[in-house]
């Protein structure tokens, strides 16, 4: 869609590419990415893989005799690098709060935060559960990223024992993420 253009970076160049990690060890990966100044404004990615060379090869049951079925299993992590280029804006808001109930469990809560800008943010803050403006449960939010032209809904349950029936409650969102100019922009709801 218009709306989700990824705008990968093609040039990049690591040092070294291939590498052996002893447990406990370190190493030292250089990375340089060339051609800067073509890239579009805002934010450009790449991400980087560190795979583990160990491989582990399950043989799936086959529907068919002549069809051989086998899953190659590969532990790996992803290391995001994000590139900052010509204008940037970073613009997030609340797009919803809503709270559903899960029978039996209790309440799930549904916060969509949106990102319209040209780089991503990362959310940080609480989600407040409130009973006559007492907080009774707080729900961390730590460093969530928010793609750009994208939307994160975070969700947690709220347990059916923090819960009065007939009482009143609150749900407050006090969030926050740091914009393009340091400066930290709230997000309330």
């Amino acid at each position: 869609s218009k709306n989700h253009l990824k705008k990968d970076i093609k040039d990049i160049f690591i040092n070294p590419q291939e590498f052996t990690l002893q447990p406990n060890s370190r190493q030292l990966v250089r990375f340089t990415v060339a051609n800067t100044d073509k890239l579009p404004d805002g934010e450009s990615r790449v991400v980087l893989y560190i795979e583990d060379e160990k491989t582990k090869i399950k043989q799936l049951p086959s529907p068919d005799a002549r069809i051989n079925a086998s899953l190659i299993i590969k532990n790996r992590f992803a290391i995001p690098v994000y590139v900052h280029s010509g204008k940037v804006k970073q613009l997030g808001n609340i797009e919803s709060l809503t709270i559903n109930n899960v029978e039996k469990k209790g309440y799930e809560y549904n916060l969509a935060v949106k990102s319209s800008g040209n780089s991503h943010v990362r959310v940080n803050g609480v989600i407040q559960l409130i009973k006559d403006r007492n907080v009774i449960k707080e729900y961390q939010i730590n460093d969530i990223p928010v793609p750009d032209k994208g939307k994160r809904v975070i969700n947690d349950l709220i347990p059916l024992e923090l819960v009065i029936d007939k009482a009143k409650y609150t749900l407050k969102s006090k969030l926050y993420y740091i914009n393009e100019n340091n400066q930290k922009k709230r997000l309330i709801k």
